[in-house]
């Protein structure tokens, strides 16, 4: 009696790995693609591959895509585990199964790992992490080779709770991380995406520390916050102010042009703006945009927003001639286009920014933004 797919539903797991390698086949043999891409999902790409390659199964070094959760909690803490196959500190996470997107693996294996649910909408794309750093050797023999997608989330609900895979399951302060670690490689990529937000590593009590480019200092806690209640003034001073939304020069990097919208209102993303509000943004937006081109600061601009921030704001890129000639076109360069600016301004570069937010207060203060 041959085997059907409603059989291998009913089996545990072990039975599902202990299947032989004529069994498999038998099994494959009268399936339609799709049927064997049911199949696979319900034992698991991995197993199922290696399930296929009979005696060489365990020798056979396997390529495979998956995701990964750095979990944070209120207190900053990150959530590792405390995996039962190699008593090692891991990171929830998992393989990604046939017909399968990134977003849609890390929330399953989430769910699956810690009993907590997650939103697509709450995903932070840290980075695609792939080498041989991701290499994972197995007491059964097994060697993998990870191309992993590596998400932050902080918005969380549920009670934490971990299955079979798990002896244990905590947070644990970025300090103050184990040693015995099953993924260092993307720890240590999360903790250098840290470093870059807050890049003086200063905290008093519960502030950061933020040092503009003209050489201010400021303590905050939403940098945002202190931006409306005028406890931080960005260099040159605000450009433009309405009832729900400030301009003014980025307050990090001396790049002329280089403009930020905060919202007034303590808000992630643009979803929570009402239709007025958002209708009042872009008209910022194309008002900032024309002015930067009739100035001949730049001829394009590139717009971007991430809702990952503690607290809405737009920044306004101008794409200038030197750095397509230094670093190429496209978003991608524009955090080295920073990094650069960052350490090569000059003093007449700094004045040249300086200038170039006067005239756009004048105007802005000569014409209506509607």
């Amino acid at each position: 009696m041959k085997m059907k797919i409603e059989d291998i539903k009913k089996m545990s797991v072990e039975q599902q790995r202990n299947l032989t390698y004529d069994e498999i086949k038998k099994i494959i043999e009268p399936l339609t693609s799709d049927e064997i891409i049911e199949l696979s999902n319900i034992i698991g790409y991995p197993v199922f591959t290696r399930l296929c390659m009979g005696d060489i199964k365990h020798r056979f070094v396997l390529l495979q895509d998956g995701a990964a959760a750095i979990i944070v909690n209120k207190e900053g803490q990150i959530l590792l585990q405390s995996r039962a196959d190699n008593d090692k500190w891991g990171l929830p996470g998992g393989c990604q199964e046939l017909g399968e997107r990134f977003q849609d693996t890390v929330i399953r294996e989430i769910k699956e790992e810690t009993n907590l649910d997650v939103l697509e909408k709450d995903l932070e794309l840290i980075d695609i992490v792939s080498g041989s750093s991701r290499r994972n050797d197995y007491p059964n023999g097994d060697v993998v080779i990870n191309n992993t997608a590596l998400y932050c989330i902080r918005n969380y609900s549920g009670e934490l709770k971990f299955n079979s895979e798990s002896k244990n399951m905590k947070f644990f302060d970025i300090d103050n991380l184990p040693k015995n670690q099953n993924d260092p490689d993307l720890i240590e990529l999360y903790l250098q995406g840290i470093n870059k937000e807050n890049r003086d590593d200063e905290l008093v009590g519960n502030s950061r520390v933020m040092i503009d480019f003209l050489g201010n200092k400021y303590y905050y806690e939403c940098a945002g916050c202190d931006i409306v209640n005028k406890k931080m003034t960005p260099p040159g001073g605000i450009i433009y102010e309405d009832e729900s939304f400030i301009l003014a020069c980025d307050p990090d990097v001396p790049i002329e042009g280089f403009l930020v919208i905060t919202a007034k209102d303590h808000i992630k993303s643009i979803t929570e703006l009402s239709s007025e509000k958002q209708q009042d943004l872009m008209n910022i937006v194309n008002k900032s945009i024309n002015l930067l081109k009739e100035l001949d600061i730049t001829k394009e601009v590139t717009i971007l927003q991430e809702e990952r921030s503690r607290h809405f704001h737009m920044w306004l890129f101008p794409n200038q001639e030197w750095m397509v000639k230094k670093f190429g076109k496209g978003a991608s360069y524009i955090r080295d286009i920073c990094e650069y600016s960052k350490e090569s301004a000059t003093e007449e570069d700094i004045e040249q920014i300086l200038q170039t937010n006067k005239k756009l207060i004048e105007a802005f203060n000569q014409n209506d933004v509607d």
